[in-house]
């Protein structure tokens, strides 16, 4: 979320004719800046959603007298989608006919994380000896044929946000 405001010479004092000035923030969050013509933005990161940050903004006019006024921005959470670390995961192989076991879990995030958000895991399609378990623990009995196995696995948010990877598993 990017967030961008410009703020005019009304809302610290009425000027008085051919008044000019010039605006900084004081204090306040390091992800804002404010420039001279009174633009303030940034980006917060996922850490700043749910709280409100508040700053001063200090106006200074042509003969140094300044103004000040604190300002509050609440940053709302934006829920992002997991995001798996590559597309096609390549697990560990499994021995042809024996039970198998591995886990996504490493393999998948959510950068709603920092905010309780936890993934859940599920297969969309695939070999049907795979079974992906809500956890992201793979697991199922090998067939006695040697190959390469492969699934679709989904990680959800708690929003119902999603992302798919093709799962891999080398059968030896």
């Amino acid at each position: 979320m990017t967030f961008s405001k410009v703020f005019g010479p009304s809302w610290v004092w009425l000027p008085g004719p051919g008044d000019e000035f010039i605006y900084t923030k004081v204090p306040g969050p390091a992800w804002l800046s404010a420039v001279a013509n009174g633009t303030i933005s940034g980006n917060p990161g996922p850490g700043d959603a749910g709280t409100t940050n508040s700053w001063v903004v200090r106006a200074t006019d042509q003969l140094g007298a300044c103004g000040e006024a604190v300002l509050l921005v609440y940053v709302a959470n934006v829920n992002d989608p997991p995001r798996w670390t590559m597309a096609t995961v390549t697990l560990p192989a499994a021995a042809a006919g024996a039970a198998y076991s591995a886990s996504l879990a490493g393999f998948a995030s959510d950068p709603d994380a920092v905010l309780g958000d936890k993934l859940t895991f599920s297969k969309t399609s695939g070999d049907s000896w795979i079974k992906i378990s809500a956890a992201g623990e793979v697991s199922g009995t090998a067939p006695r044929r040697t190959g390469t196995a492969q699934a679709t696995a989904r990680a959800r948010d708690k929003a119902g946000r999603y992302s798919s990877a093709t799962i891999r598993i080398p059968v030896q």
